[in-house]
Protein backbone atom coordinates (compact mmCIF):
# COMPACT_ATOMS: atom_id res chain seq x y z
CA UNK A 1 0.00 0.00 0.00
CA UNK A 2 2.79 2.40 0.92
CA UNK A 3 4.63 1.64 -2.32
CA UNK A 4 1.58 2.55 -4.41
CA UNK A 5 0.69 5.53 -2.23
CA UNK A 6 4.19 7.01 -2.38
CA UNK A 7 4.21 6.71 -6.17
CA UNK A 8 0.80 8.38 -6.38
CA UNK A 9 1.90 11.13 -4.00
CA UNK A 10 5.09 11.77 -5.97
CA UNK A 11 3.00 12.07 -9.16
CA UNK A 12 0.49 14.33 -7.40
CA UNK A 13 3.01 16.88 -6.14
CA UNK A 14 4.58 17.16 -9.60
CA UNK A 15 1.29 17.43 -11.50
CA UNK A 16 -1.09 20.16 -12.62
CA UNK A 17 1.64 22.02 -14.59
CA UNK A 18 3.36 23.25 -11.44
CA UNK A 19 6.70 22.44 -9.83
CA UNK A 20 5.14 20.76 -6.82
CA UNK A 21 1.50 20.61 -7.77
CA UNK A 22 -1.50 21.95 -5.98
CA UNK A 23 -0.68 20.49 -2.58
CA UNK A 24 2.51 22.30 -1.76
CA UNK A 25 5.05 24.84 -2.89
CA UNK A 26 8.78 25.29 -2.54
CA UNK A 27 9.31 28.77 -1.28
CA UNK A 28 11.72 28.99 1.69
CA UNK A 29 15.23 27.80 2.36
CA UNK A 30 15.35 24.66 4.42
CA UNK A 31 15.22 20.89 4.18
CA UNK A 32 12.31 18.53 3.72
CA UNK A 33 12.24 15.32 5.77
CA UNK A 34 14.72 12.87 4.27
CA UNK A 35 11.90 10.60 3.10
CA UNK A 36 10.42 13.37 0.97
CA UNK A 37 13.86 14.31 -0.36
CA UNK A 38 14.21 10.72 -1.57
CA UNK A 39 10.80 10.93 -3.27
CA UNK A 40 11.91 14.07 -5.12
CA UNK A 41 15.19 12.44 -6.16
CA UNK A 42 13.43 9.23 -7.25
CA UNK A 43 10.83 11.19 -9.22
CA UNK A 44 13.39 13.30 -11.07
CA UNK A 45 16.01 10.64 -11.75
CA UNK A 46 14.01 7.42 -12.21
CA UNK A 47 10.41 8.30 -13.06
CA UNK A 48 10.84 11.37 -15.27
CA UNK A 49 12.19 11.90 -18.76
CA UNK A 50 15.08 12.33 -19.19
CA UNK A 51 16.00 9.89 -16.43
CA UNK A 52 19.42 9.64 -14.82
CA UNK A 53 20.91 7.43 -17.55
CA UNK A 54 19.76 9.86 -20.22
CA UNK A 55 21.02 12.87 -18.25
CA UNK A 56 24.43 11.23 -17.85
CA UNK A 57 24.59 10.53 -21.58
CA UNK A 58 23.61 14.13 -22.43
CA UNK A 59 26.37 15.52 -20.22
CA UNK A 60 29.19 13.05 -20.97
CA UNK A 61 28.59 12.93 -24.72
CA UNK A 62 28.90 16.71 -25.06
CA UNK A 63 30.31 18.14 -21.82
CA UNK A 64 30.59 21.86 -21.29
CA UNK A 65 34.12 23.09 -22.02
CA UNK A 66 36.20 26.13 -22.71
CA UNK A 67 39.23 26.62 -24.95
CA UNK A 68 42.32 27.34 -22.91
CA UNK A 69 45.24 29.20 -24.54
CA UNK A 70 48.66 27.74 -23.73
CA UNK A 71 51.85 29.55 -24.90
CA UNK A 72 55.00 27.51 -25.17
CA UNK A 73 58.45 27.97 -26.72
CA UNK A 74 58.92 25.95 -29.90
CA UNK A 75 61.96 25.62 -32.23
CA UNK A 76 61.42 27.91 -35.20
CA UNK A 77 61.42 25.08 -37.73
CA UNK A 78 58.57 23.33 -35.86
CA UNK A 79 56.35 26.36 -35.34
CA UNK A 80 52.96 26.16 -37.02
CA UNK A 81 51.09 29.19 -35.69
CA UNK A 82 52.57 32.68 -35.26
CA UNK A 83 50.47 35.56 -33.98
CA UNK A 84 51.27 39.14 -32.95
CA UNK A 85 52.11 38.04 -29.42
CA UNK A 86 54.71 35.66 -30.86
CA UNK A 87 56.35 38.50 -32.82
CA UNK A 88 56.39 40.82 -29.80
CA UNK A 89 57.99 38.13 -27.62
CA UNK A 90 60.52 37.45 -30.38
CA UNK A 91 61.96 40.98 -30.31
CA UNK A 92 61.79 41.26 -26.54
CA UNK A 93 64.02 38.22 -26.09
CA UNK A 94 67.44 38.51 -27.78
CA UNK A 95 68.27 34.85 -27.10
CA UNK A 96 65.47 33.89 -29.48
CA UNK A 97 67.37 35.43 -32.43
CA UNK A 98 70.58 34.36 -34.14
CA UNK A 99 72.69 36.52 -36.51
CA UNK A 100 73.04 35.31 -40.10
CA UNK A 101 76.40 35.57 -41.82
CA UNK A 102 76.59 37.32 -45.15
CA UNK A 103 75.23 35.20 -48.00
CA UNK A 104 73.34 32.77 -45.74
CA UNK A 105 70.60 30.85 -47.53
CA UNK A 106 67.97 32.25 -45.14
CA UNK A 107 69.01 35.84 -45.74
CA UNK A 108 66.43 36.40 -48.51
CA UNK A 109 63.43 34.85 -46.69
CA UNK A 110 60.50 37.12 -45.87
CA UNK A 111 61.04 36.90 -42.10
CA UNK A 112 64.79 37.65 -42.47
CA UNK A 113 64.12 40.70 -44.64
CA UNK A 114 61.43 41.97 -42.22
CA UNK A 115 63.76 41.47 -39.27
CA UNK A 116 66.57 43.33 -41.07
CA UNK A 117 64.19 46.19 -41.87
CA UNK A 118 63.15 46.53 -38.23
CA UNK A 119 66.49 45.99 -36.53
CA UNK A 120 69.06 46.89 -39.18
CA UNK A 121 70.74 43.54 -38.61
CA UNK A 122 70.60 40.21 -40.39
CA UNK A 123 68.78 38.14 -37.75
CA UNK A 124 66.65 35.02 -37.83
CA UNK A 125 64.50 33.47 -35.06
CA UNK A 126 65.86 30.36 -33.41
CA UNK A 127 62.73 29.75 -31.31
CA UNK A 128 59.26 31.16 -31.16
CA UNK A 129 56.55 31.41 -28.48
CA UNK A 130 53.67 29.55 -30.08
CA UNK A 131 50.05 29.64 -28.93
CA UNK A 132 48.19 26.33 -28.61
CA UNK A 133 44.54 25.93 -27.64
CA UNK A 134 43.25 22.90 -25.82
CA UNK A 135 39.80 21.83 -24.63
CA UNK A 136 39.45 22.35 -20.87
CA UNK A 137 36.58 20.61 -19.00
CA UNK A 138 37.46 22.07 -15.62
CA UNK A 139 34.61 24.59 -15.68
CA UNK A 140 32.44 25.80 -12.77
CA UNK A 141 29.44 24.06 -14.34
CA UNK A 142 31.21 20.69 -14.47
CA UNK A 143 32.51 21.21 -10.95
CA UNK A 144 28.89 21.68 -9.84
CA UNK A 145 27.73 18.46 -11.54
CA UNK A 146 30.62 16.52 -9.97
CA UNK A 147 29.74 17.96 -6.55
CA UNK A 148 26.01 17.24 -6.90
CA UNK A 149 26.58 13.61 -7.92
CA UNK A 150 28.51 13.16 -4.67
CA UNK A 151 25.80 14.98 -2.73
CA UNK A 152 23.08 12.69 -4.10
CA UNK A 153 25.10 9.60 -3.22
CA UNK A 154 25.55 10.96 0.30
CA UNK A 155 21.77 11.48 0.70
CA UNK A 156 21.08 7.93 -0.49
CA UNK A 157 23.66 6.49 1.93
CA UNK A 158 22.16 8.53 4.76
CA UNK A 159 18.72 7.12 3.99
CA UNK A 160 20.01 3.54 3.71
CA UNK A 161 21.84 3.86 7.03
CA UNK A 162 18.51 4.33 8.79
CA UNK A 163 17.67 0.71 7.92
CA UNK A 164 13.99 1.47 8.40
CA UNK A 165 11.83 1.31 5.29
CA UNK A 166 8.14 2.07 5.57
CA UNK A 167 8.12 1.14 1.91
CA UNK A 168 10.47 -1.88 1.41
CA UNK A 169 10.13 -1.76 -2.39
CA UNK A 170 11.78 1.66 -2.31
CA UNK A 171 15.06 -0.02 -1.37
CA UNK A 172 15.30 -1.67 -4.81
CA UNK A 173 14.76 1.68 -6.56
CA UNK A 174 17.39 3.36 -4.40
CA UNK A 175 19.88 0.55 -5.02
CA UNK A 176 19.43 1.00 -8.78
CA UNK A 177 19.72 4.76 -8.42
CA UNK A 178 22.92 4.46 -6.38
CA UNK A 179 24.45 2.12 -8.98
CA UNK A 180 23.67 4.54 -11.79
CA UNK A 181 25.09 7.49 -9.82
CA UNK A 182 28.27 5.51 -9.07
CA UNK A 183 28.65 4.68 -12.75
CA UNK A 184 28.11 8.34 -13.65
CA UNK A 185 30.71 9.47 -11.08
CA UNK A 186 33.35 7.10 -12.52
CA UNK A 187 33.31 8.64 -15.99
CA UNK A 188 36.89 9.73 -16.97
CA UNK A 189 35.53 13.24 -17.56
CA UNK A 190 35.51 13.97 -13.82
CA UNK A 191 39.22 13.16 -13.40
CA UNK A 192 40.13 16.49 -15.00
CA UNK A 193 37.45 18.44 -13.08
CA UNK A 194 38.40 20.12 -9.81
CA UNK A 195 36.47 20.70 -6.60
CA UNK A 196 33.55 23.10 -6.43
CA UNK A 197 34.42 26.57 -5.09
CA UNK A 198 31.04 28.26 -5.58
CA UNK A 199 27.61 27.52 -7.09
CA UNK A 200 27.47 29.22 -10.53
CA UNK A 201 23.74 29.86 -10.13
CA UNK A 202 23.60 32.50 -12.88
CA UNK A 203 25.18 30.24 -15.48
CA UNK A 204 23.07 29.85 -18.61
CA UNK A 205 24.57 26.37 -18.98
CA UNK A 206 22.99 25.25 -15.70
CA UNK A 207 19.75 27.01 -16.44
CA UNK A 208 19.22 26.07 -20.09
CA UNK A 209 21.45 23.26 -21.31
CA UNK A 210 19.99 19.74 -21.50
CA UNK A 211 21.26 17.47 -18.75
CA UNK A 212 22.83 20.28 -16.74
CA UNK A 213 19.51 22.11 -16.27
CA UNK A 214 17.72 18.95 -15.07
CA UNK A 215 20.23 18.35 -12.29
CA UNK A 216 20.38 22.04 -11.37
CA UNK A 217 16.58 22.13 -11.06
CA UNK A 218 16.64 19.12 -8.72
CA UNK A 219 19.41 20.71 -6.67
CA UNK A 220 17.43 23.96 -6.37
CA UNK A 221 14.29 22.13 -5.23
CA UNK A 222 16.22 20.18 -2.60
CA UNK A 223 17.49 23.46 -1.11
CA UNK A 224 13.92 24.58 -0.38
CA UNK A 225 11.46 23.29 2.18
CA UNK A 226 7.99 22.37 0.98
CA UNK A 227 5.14 24.36 2.47
CA UNK A 228 2.00 22.24 2.40
CA UNK A 229 -1.27 23.97 1.79
CA UNK A 230 -3.38 20.84 1.88
CA UNK A 231 -1.81 17.39 2.15
CA UNK A 232 0.35 16.91 5.26
CA UNK A 233 1.96 13.81 3.82
CA UNK A 234 5.14 14.21 5.86
CA UNK A 235 3.18 14.13 9.12
CA UNK A 236 1.28 11.04 8.00
CA UNK A 237 4.51 9.22 7.22
CA UNK A 238 6.21 10.26 10.45
CA UNK A 239 3.19 9.55 12.67
CA UNK A 240 2.38 6.33 10.80
CA UNK A 241 -1.34 7.19 10.67
CA UNK A 242 -2.27 3.96 8.87
CA UNK A 243 -6.07 4.51 8.73
CA UNK A 244 -5.51 7.89 7.08
CA UNK A 245 -2.93 6.38 4.71
CA UNK A 246 -5.42 3.65 3.80
CA UNK A 247 -8.02 6.35 3.15
CA UNK A 248 -5.64 8.17 0.78
CA UNK A 249 -4.71 4.92 -0.92
CA UNK A 250 -8.37 4.03 -1.46
CA UNK A 251 -8.98 7.43 -3.04
CA UNK A 252 -6.19 6.84 -5.55
CA UNK A 253 -7.52 3.33 -6.27
CA UNK A 254 -11.01 4.72 -6.96
CA UNK A 255 -9.48 7.44 -9.15
CA UNK A 256 -7.59 4.82 -11.15
CA UNK A 257 -10.67 2.59 -11.45
CA UNK A 258 -12.84 5.51 -12.62
CA UNK A 259 -10.25 6.46 -15.25
CA UNK A 260 -10.06 2.85 -16.46
CA UNK A 261 -13.85 2.78 -16.84
CA UNK A 262 -13.68 6.14 -18.66
CA UNK A 263 -11.13 4.67 -21.12
CA UNK A 264 -8.19 6.56 -19.68
CA UNK A 265 -9.76 10.02 -19.54
CA UNK A 266 -8.01 12.31 -17.06
CA UNK A 267 -9.63 15.10 -15.01
CA UNK A 268 -10.17 18.37 -16.85
CA UNK A 269 -10.21 20.57 -13.75
CA UNK A 270 -9.19 20.20 -10.11
CA UNK A 271 -10.86 22.17 -7.32
CA UNK A 272 -10.01 22.38 -3.60
CA UNK A 273 -12.66 23.27 -1.00
CA UNK A 274 -11.48 24.97 2.20
CA UNK A 275 -12.83 24.04 5.59
CA UNK A 276 -11.70 24.56 9.15
CA UNK A 277 -10.89 21.12 10.57
CA UNK A 278 -7.21 21.06 11.45
CA UNK A 279 -6.96 17.35 12.30
CA UNK A 280 -8.01 16.25 8.80
CA UNK A 281 -7.03 17.26 5.30
CA UNK A 282 -7.38 21.01 5.12
CA UNK A 283 -9.52 20.82 1.98
CA UNK A 284 -11.97 18.69 0.11
CA UNK A 285 -11.09 17.80 -3.48
CA UNK A 286 -13.13 17.68 -6.70
CA UNK A 287 -11.90 16.20 -9.98
CA UNK A 288 -14.11 17.06 -12.95
CA UNK A 289 -13.96 14.52 -15.81
CA UNK A 290 -16.52 16.24 -18.03
CA UNK A 291 -19.82 14.71 -19.23
CA UNK A 292 -21.28 15.60 -15.81
CA UNK A 293 -18.98 13.11 -14.03
CA UNK A 294 -17.00 14.20 -10.96
CA UNK A 295 -14.91 12.53 -8.25
CA UNK A 296 -14.93 14.04 -4.76
CA UNK A 297 -12.65 13.45 -1.82
CA UNK A 298 -13.71 14.47 1.71
CA UNK A 299 -16.53 16.71 0.45
CA UNK A 300 -19.04 17.95 2.96
CA UNK A 301 -22.74 17.28 2.38
CA UNK A 302 -24.57 19.97 4.34
CA UNK A 303 -27.60 19.48 6.56
CA UNK A 304 -31.21 20.13 5.63
CA UNK A 305 -31.29 23.70 6.93
CA UNK A 306 -32.37 25.77 3.88
CA UNK A 307 -29.63 28.27 4.69
CA UNK A 308 -27.03 25.50 4.31
CA UNK A 309 -28.28 23.82 1.12
CA UNK A 310 -25.44 23.46 -1.37
CA UNK A 311 -25.73 24.88 -4.86
CA UNK A 312 -23.96 21.78 -6.21
CA UNK A 313 -26.66 19.47 -4.85
CA UNK A 314 -24.35 17.89 -2.27
CA UNK A 315 -26.81 18.16 0.59
CA UNK A 316 -28.36 15.74 3.04
CA UNK A 317 -31.75 15.22 4.62
CA UNK A 318 -30.23 15.01 8.09
CA UNK A 319 -29.87 17.92 10.46
CA UNK A 320 -26.08 17.48 10.62
CA UNK A 321 -23.23 17.54 8.13
CA UNK A 322 -22.00 14.32 6.54
CA UNK A 323 -18.58 13.92 4.95
CA UNK A 324 -18.05 10.65 3.05
CA UNK A 325 -14.44 9.91 2.10
CA UNK A 326 -14.99 9.34 -1.63
CA UNK A 327 -17.95 10.13 -3.86
CA UNK A 328 -18.49 9.68 -7.61
CA UNK A 329 -21.24 11.86 -9.07
CA UNK A 330 -22.98 11.49 -12.40
CA UNK A 331 -25.27 14.47 -12.52
CA UNK A 332 -27.17 14.38 -9.22
CA UNK A 333 -26.68 10.59 -8.78
CA UNK A 334 -24.03 9.59 -6.27
CA UNK A 335 -21.93 6.52 -5.52
CA UNK A 336 -20.36 6.75 -2.06
CA UNK A 337 -17.23 4.80 -1.11
CA UNK A 338 -15.97 5.15 2.46
CA UNK A 339 -12.56 3.81 3.54
CA UNK A 340 -12.65 1.85 6.80
CA UNK A 341 -9.38 0.47 8.11
CA UNK A 342 -11.29 -2.06 10.20
CA UNK A 343 -12.03 -5.76 9.84
CA UNK A 344 -14.24 -8.16 11.79
CA UNK A 345 -11.42 -10.51 12.78
CA UNK A 346 -13.72 -13.45 13.42
CA UNK A 347 -15.16 -13.39 9.90
CA UNK A 348 -12.52 -11.50 7.86
CA UNK A 349 -15.41 -9.25 6.96
CA UNK A 350 -16.49 -5.63 7.14
CA UNK A 351 -17.72 -4.61 10.57
CA UNK A 352 -21.44 -4.28 11.06
CA UNK A 353 -21.19 -0.73 12.45
CA UNK A 354 -19.48 0.33 9.20
CA UNK A 355 -22.31 -1.20 7.17
CA UNK A 356 -24.79 0.70 9.36
CA UNK A 357 -22.95 3.92 8.51
CA UNK A 358 -23.34 3.12 4.81
CA UNK A 359 -27.08 2.83 5.41
CA UNK A 360 -26.94 6.31 7.00
CA UNK A 361 -25.20 7.73 3.94
CA UNK A 362 -27.62 5.95 1.60
CA UNK A 363 -30.69 7.24 3.41
CA UNK A 364 -29.54 10.71 4.48
CA UNK A 365 -27.73 12.14 1.43
CA UNK A 366 -29.74 13.18 -1.60
CA UNK A 367 -29.82 10.91 -4.67
CA UNK A 368 -27.40 8.24 -3.44
CA UNK A 369 -27.41 5.27 -5.82
CA UNK A 370 -25.30 3.12 -3.48
CA UNK A 371 -22.93 3.40 -0.50
CA UNK A 372 -20.10 0.91 0.00
CA UNK A 373 -17.43 0.57 2.66
CA UNK A 374 -13.89 -0.19 1.47
CA UNK A 375 -12.02 -2.36 3.99
CA UNK A 376 -8.69 -4.29 4.02
CA UNK A 377 -10.17 -7.78 3.86
CA UNK A 378 -9.95 -10.74 1.50
CA UNK A 379 -13.56 -11.80 0.94
CA UNK A 380 -15.24 -10.78 -2.28
CA UNK A 381 -18.82 -11.73 -1.41
CA UNK A 382 -20.15 -8.42 -0.11
CA UNK A 383 -21.28 -6.86 -3.37
CA UNK A 384 -24.68 -8.56 -3.36
CA UNK A 385 -25.19 -9.13 0.33
CA UNK A 386 -26.88 -5.85 1.26
CA UNK A 387 -29.62 -4.69 -1.11
CA UNK A 388 -31.48 -1.45 -0.65
CA UNK A 389 -35.09 -2.25 0.22
CA UNK A 390 -37.23 -2.51 -2.89
CA UNK A 391 -34.27 -2.60 -5.33
CA UNK A 392 -33.04 -6.17 -4.98
CA UNK A 393 -33.18 -6.65 -8.73
CA UNK A 394 -30.07 -4.47 -9.17
CA UNK A 395 -27.00 -6.36 -7.95
CA UNK A 396 -24.93 -3.39 -6.83
CA UNK A 397 -27.64 -0.90 -6.01
CA UNK A 398 -27.93 -0.21 -2.30
CA UNK A 399 -25.49 -0.77 0.55
CA UNK A 400 -22.52 -3.06 1.00
CA UNK A 401 -18.76 -3.43 1.38
CA UNK A 402 -15.86 -4.19 -0.93
CA UNK A 403 -12.57 -5.66 0.30
CA UNK A 404 -9.66 -3.69 -1.13
CA UNK A 405 -5.98 -4.43 -0.60
CA UNK A 406 -2.95 -3.86 -2.86
CA UNK A 407 -3.19 -6.15 -5.85
CA UNK A 408 -6.60 -7.62 -4.86
CA UNK A 409 -10.24 -6.94 -5.75
CA UNK A 410 -9.66 -3.99 -8.09
CA UNK A 411 -11.91 -5.80 -10.58
CA UNK A 412 -14.86 -5.61 -8.16
CA UNK A 413 -14.29 -1.88 -7.82
CA UNK A 414 -14.15 -1.44 -11.59
CA UNK A 415 -17.34 -3.47 -12.00
CA UNK A 416 -19.21 -1.39 -9.42
CA UNK A 417 -18.22 1.90 -11.07
CA UNK A 418 -19.05 0.51 -14.53
CA UNK A 419 -22.58 -0.46 -13.46
CA UNK A 420 -23.09 2.90 -11.73
CA UNK A 421 -22.08 4.93 -14.79
CA UNK A 422 -24.03 2.73 -17.23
Amino acid sequence: MLHELCNEYANLIFSFQQTVGSSGCKEKSGNDPLYLQILFIKHFLLNSSPNLQQIAELICRNPHHRLQAIRQTTPAELARQIDMASIVSLFSNSSALAELHLGHSLENTVIARRTAALSGRHLFPVKLVECHRRVDHDTPENRFIKFFIGDLLSRLRQFNDKKSFLNPELQDDLKLLAQELEHFSQNPLWQEVGDLQHIPSHSMVLQKRDGYSHLFKLYSLLQLATRYTELRFDELIELKDVPKLYEYWCFFQVKRALERVLSGHLPKTVTWFNHQEETELKVGLRLDYGDNISLYYDKECRGSDPKQLASDGLSSYSSFKLRPDIMICQGSRKLILDAKYKVDKNMDDARSDDIIKMHAYRDAINDVWAAYALYPGQKADKLEKYFYFGEADASYKGVGAIPLTPGNHQQELDALIQVFLS
